[in-house]
């Protein structure tokens, strides 16, 4: 609010002055927010699990790779893959960050996790986050649905 109160002041100043640059210096504020309101942050978020649904012993590792792609839009955009609790990451990253510019952006998350307790576990949703390249837009949050059932079994003895 601040710099739409200072520009303004400017403006009227400057044309109370009859002052051709102190209009100019509150135009160029406003110009710049309202061009930078035209240009929307990241709209369509597209993730897809490569491979499939996974059996395996406890403590034993598994792979979980993640193809991202992002489309229109100019800003920051968040993935991660939440993982479950008794799941511990042992290498590579379950969460990236983009740039993403004028064109569009492709990305691949790879990491290596284990678990230390039996059961049947649902990778649900990937979560991404979304945000404007000047943070003047609301943050857009969503869930890009991506199941995998992986089934953690007791070793024998």
């Amino acid at each position: 609010m601040e710099p739409a109160v200072t520009s303004f002041a400017f403006i009227v100043f400057g044309m109370l002055l009859g002052n051709v640059i102190l209009i100019l210096v509150g135009l160029l504020p406003l110009l710049f927010v309202a061009l930078s309101l035209l240009i929307p942050p990241p709209r369509e978020v597209e993730v897809e699990r490569l491979g499939g649904d996974q059996s395996l012993w406890i403590d034993e590792q598994f792979s979980e790779t993640l193809r991202i792609r992002v489309r229109g839009g100019v800003g920051v955009v968040t993935i991660g893959d939440v993982l479950p609790t008794s799941f511990s990451l042992e290498e590579g990253t379950n969460f990236k960050a983009l740039w993403k510019g004028v064109g569009d952006v492709e990305a691949v998350i790879s990491y290596t996790a284990t678990c230390a307790r039996r059961g049947l576990y649902q990778l649900e949703g990937i979560r991404y986050e979304a945000r404007h390249f000047l943070q003047m837009l609301k943050t857009r949050i969503g869930l890009v649905e991506a199941p995998r059932a992986i089934t953690v079994r007791p070793r024998p003895l």
